[in-house]
């Protein structure tokens, strides 16, 4: 299906990107994988309950999951769930990030140590910008506004880092 045209697309591009070739070959094996291999688990109350829990960011450890708690009356919330064991998580809002508004959870640096946010923060250029968050030993920064070009007086609501973590694609 799309995944064999979407792989044979990485294997003929490869040439192009030489210092790539590990991340490729990846890439490659992610596509090819038998989905049999893929194991759909539901993970149940804290991290799926009665509300609105959407947009997973699982980090590459598999030890943490980001993710939006909608409330109605107040909006959308970044909460993280860390795994006490097989299938058992705990959850909890991150508190510094959240406000009377929306926020989102886009994406997690690589190491962890980054998390790329959608909001309406104050401070942002737009009626919704890109943020960025640092975890410290105290825990999660504020949130700080990604510069223009990045943000723009629009709606800007989605980036990613790249797989190394040097950039936000």
């Amino acid at each position: 299906g799309n995944t064999t045209a979407a792989a044979g697309l990485w294997r003929r591009s490869r040439a192009l990107f030489p210092d790539r070739r590990r991340s490729i070959d990846q890439i490659i094996d992610l596509l090819e994988r038998d989905e049999g291999d893929v194991r759909i688990i539901n993970l149940k109350a804290p991290v799926n309950t009665m509300l609105d829990d959407y947009t997973p960011i699982p980090e590459l450890s598999g030890r943490r999951i980001y993710f939006t708690r909608e409330y109605e009356a107040t909006g959308e919330d970044i909460w993280m769930a860390d795994r006490l064991s097989a299938g058992l998580f705990e959850a909890r809002p991150i508190s510094v990030l959240n406000t009377e508004g929306s926020e989102s959870p886009l994406a997690v640096s690589p190491d962890g140590g980054e998390l790329l946010l959608f909001g309406s923060y104050r401070g942002g250029p737009g009626r919704g910008d890109l943020f960025r968050s640092t975890l410290k030993r105290s825990g999660w920064s504020r949130a700080e506004a990604l510069p223009a070009p990045v943000n723009s007086p629009h709606f800007d609501a989605d980036g990613f880092f790249t797989a190394d973590g040097a950039a936000i694609l």
